[in-house]
């Protein structure tokens, strides 16, 4: 299971992850993380880019419980990385804003029940 970073602080753009699995794809490298910083695609929203221990990470997905992160080259699995936002990307203003707005879906979720 990766722990998502997003959804206990939306504006978070870096974190240091442990490199759970790693299998090449039609994508590139199918990276999986014990935790990210990096929001999926889903509901239309682009999924975040940046990169892994200085590897380029082009698109995030969920995969039931886990965040496959798709990178340009493969990462040893047991290696600790630093995972870095590109908010320059095309989707970085976006999917802040859509961060913002999840974290504040959850917050009301929270208080509802």
């Amino acid at each position: 299971m990766t722990e998502k970073l997003y959804e206990q602080d939306s504006m978070l753009k870096s974190c240091l992850a442990t490199v759970l699995s790693c299998a090449e794809d039609k994508r590139g490298y199918a990276v999986v993380l014990d935790r990210t910083v990096f929001f999926p695609e889903g509901g239309g929203q682009l999924s975040d880019r940046g990169t892994l221990g200085g590897v380029k990470m082009t698109y995030a997905a969920q995969r039931g419980s886990e965040v496959v992160h798709y990178c340009e080259r493969p990462l040893p699995v047991g290696e600790q990385v630093e995972a870095v936002l590109d908010w320059q990307a095309p989707a970085g203003p976006y999917a802040a804003a859509c961060r913002r707005a999840y974290s504040f879906a959850c917050g009301l979720e929270a208080v509802r029940s």
